[in-house]
C-alpha cells in the first residue's frame, strides 16, 4: 500500500484545528506512556502539555512522519499510523510523539 498524502494532510488539519475530539489521547495510552515513562513527569511534562507541544510543533510547520501500520496489534484497524520528534527546549532527547 503506497503512503497517502492527502490523508497526511487531513491529520494535520485535525490538529492544527486546537479543538476537542480532533487531537486527543487515548486514555488506556495515555496512562501507558505516564507508567512506563516516568521521565516525562520529572521535566514537568503532562499529558495535557505533550498534546500542546504537538499541537504548537504542527502548527510552525513542524514535520508529522506518515508509516505504514505493520504492527498486529494495530494492523486490521488502520492502515497509517503518524509520528512526532520534538526537540524541547531543557529535555536532553527528542520527544516522540505517536498519533
Amino acid at each position: 500500500m503506497e503512503l497517502d498524502p492527502r490523508e497526511l494532510e487531513l491529520v494535520k488539519q485535525a490538529i492544527k484545528a486546537r479543538v476537542t475530539g480532533c487531537c486527543e489521547w487515548d486514555e488506556e495510552e495515555g496512562r501507558r506512556v505516564m507508567r512506563e515513562y516516568p521521565e516525562v513527569g520529572h521535566y514537568g511534562l503532562t499529558l495535557k502539555g505533550i498534546k500542546a507541544i504537538l499541537i504548537d510543533y504542527v502548527c510552525s510547520s513542524g514535520d508529522i512522519e506518515q508509516r505504514r501500520e505493520e504492527r498486529h496489534r494495530w494492523k486490521d484497524d488502520y492502515d497509517f499510523w503518524y509520528r512526532a520528534v520534538i526537540d524541547v527546549e531543557d529535555i536532553p532527547k527528542p520527544l516522540f510523539v505517536e498519533v
